[in-house]
């Protein structure tokens, strides 16, 4: 698509900007500014990241605060669950509103990567935030080939996904009862 010529590879914000930045996120959030710029580094190398901590230490926080402060760049939020599937992630085929037959609904995403596709000179990265409650294998194994060569394949169409475009996963590490493992597969994507 012509939008996808004004899409680069996600720059390192220069001096300035990250002193800035990170002074910010630490009046709000008591973060070691290392984890800020290795957070800043993986996201600069292509990589998704994982946030790791337990309940309350701002790791939702810090994930919306990142685009916006060095990218200025939207997030969506979505929670995972442990009903999620690929219909979630990719999208899928679900019965229509009026319950005459069924329609094709991207799932996150695939809706955020099209969002992002749409903003000018700006991006649009998907948050998820508790990212191990869900099945990640079986929510997420479509996408995990979609994720190193940069297609996504829905039912109706392949997309690419910008070059800029980001997931940042939240986990709660406290919370052992409806966590599920994190496969090698998808540490192998994700900076954690």
């Amino acid at each position: 698509p012509k939008s996808m010529k004004n899409k680069m590879r996600l720059k390192l914000p220069d001096k300035q900007t990250l002193d800035t930045g990170i002074e910010q996120i630490s009046k709000e959030l008591w973060i070691d500014k290392k984890v800020i710029l290795q957070i800043i580094t993986n996201l600069c190398a292509g990589r998704h990241i994982l946030l790791a901590g337990p309940i309350g230490t701002g790791k939702s926080v810090l994930a919306e605060k990142i685009p916006k402060i060095f990218w200025n760049y939207e997030t969506e939020l979505v929670t995972a669950t442990y009903e999620w599937g690929a219909s979630d992630v990719v999208g899928g085929y679900k019965p229509r509103t009026d319950r005459e037959g069924f329609e094709m609904v991207d799932g996150c995403v695939t809706k955020t990567v099209k969002e992002s596709i749409q903003l000018k000179n700006k991006g649009k990265w998907l948050i998820i935030d508790e990212f191990n409650r869900a099945d990640i294998d079986k929510a997420m194994g479509q996408l995990f080939s979609s994720l190193v060569n940069g297609k996504i394949k829905t039912n109706e169409q392949e997309i690419e996904i910008p070059p800029d475009y980001r997931i940042i996963g939240t986990l709660n590490t406290s919370d052992k009862h409806y966590l599920n493992q994190l496969s090698s597969a998808l540490l192998r994507r994700f900076a954690y």
